[in-house]
């Protein structure tokens, strides 16, 4: 005689177990998968910025020793003696589709270019060299976005043309340690004027989207992950106010100033 097994079901209980460790687990691993996600975009960040020093060292190699032009003239309202500067030739033009068409009348350009040339889609691979992965995806038609920030998530330390828009210095005389580019602050009522060019004064800081701070990179090449309340300490929190770090500092480094503002 053929004997006919029955399979067990599941009971409620045993369900409510399974979605609960599932749901544990899910609780256990989206912080990990966040921060992890976070390190990847934190790492590329750095990437980008170590690619555009290199260049900028490329550039005073050409140049006997002068850097490019900081960028900092607030699209033109201000007189330069350099029209082209790191970024892009003044005054740049957010209305061109799309915005980073801008890069490609700067002075790092063409040595990012010869620098991506294995590269399939050279223009768009570096474009992306100006921008955190972590910034918001911008469009043309944005109203998120701060003018210089619809191509470029970077800026200059405005030391290079004495916080001005003045003849760079040369690159001999930016001290060791000096900071070269960090990553804009985007937030704030204030944040469409630290992207209203390529460059800023430190008071004007630091993104802090990645975890409570942003990337750095120095005139020596070296670079890293820097927090807001660090950047903060060397930079100050306004014009007014004076940096808990005495100035001249790592931010505050005009060549041509005893307090290095």
């Amino acid at each position: 005689m053929r004997t006919v097994r029955t399979q067990r079901a599941f009971t409620l209980v045993e369900l409510m177990v399974v979605v609960g460790i599932i749901a544990l687990l899910i609780g256990i691993l989206l912080p990990v998968l966040g921060r992890v996600r976070d390190m990847a975009a934190r790492t590329a960040c750095a990437s980008n910025q170590r690619q555009l020093i290199n260049c900028v060292v490329m550039y005073t190699q050409d140049w006997k020793g002068t850097l490019p032009f900081s960028n900092f003239d607030v699209n033109g309202s201000y007189t330069p003696p350099w029209k082209t500067g790191w970024l892009y030739t003044s005054p740049y033009n957010v209305s061109l589709n799309p915005p980073t068409k801008n890069l490609e009348t700067g002075a790092l350009w063409p040595y990012l270019t010869k620098s991506q040339s294995g590269s399939t889609n050279i223009v768009s691979g570096v474009s992306e060299i100006f921008r955190c992965p972590s910034d918001k995806i911008f469009s043309n038609n944005s109203t998120d976005f701060k003018p210089v920030q619809k191509f470029s998530s970077y800026v200059m330390n405005g030391a290079v043309t004495a916080y001005a828009a003045d003849t760079p210095y040369k690159i001999t005389k930016m001290k060791n340690g000096t900071i070269a580019f960090w990553e804009a602050d985007e937030s704030g009522v204030n944040a469409i004027s630290y992207f209203n060019d390529g460059s800023n004064f430190p008071w004007e800081g630091i993104t802090s989207r990645h975890r409570g701070g942003g990337t750095v990179v120095y005139f020596d090449g070296h670079g890293g992950w820097m927090s807001k309340k660090e950047f903060t300490a060397y930079a100050g929190s306004s014009s007014t106010s004076s940096p808990t770090k005495p100035a001249p500092n790592i931010l505050w480094a005009n060549p041509g100033s005893t307090n290095g503002k």
